[in-house]
């Protein structure tokens, strides 16, 4: 599966959410990396910064600890 654009991936953030528990980002990033069936390959695509592409469309670079 190829990683989707910012605007799909909130779609999905979104349905990791909804059964309104409150996560850590990094708890939100792997569902979204489970959800997404992620390959190693697809995980290890980096921005142009260093941050994998995945994690960098999720949405979750605030500085709260959770989101709920």
């Amino acid at each position: 599966m190829s990683i989707p654009s910012q605007t799909d991936m909130f779609g999905i953030v979104l349905g990791v959410m909804q059964d309104g528990k409150a996560r850590s980002r990094k708890e939100i990033k792997s569902a979204v990396r489970e959800t997404l069936g992620l390959s190693k390959e697809e995980c290890a695509y980096k921005t142009d910064s260093g941050k994998p592409v995945y994690e960098s469309r999720t949405g979750c670079e605030r500085n709260n600890d959770h989101y709920s």
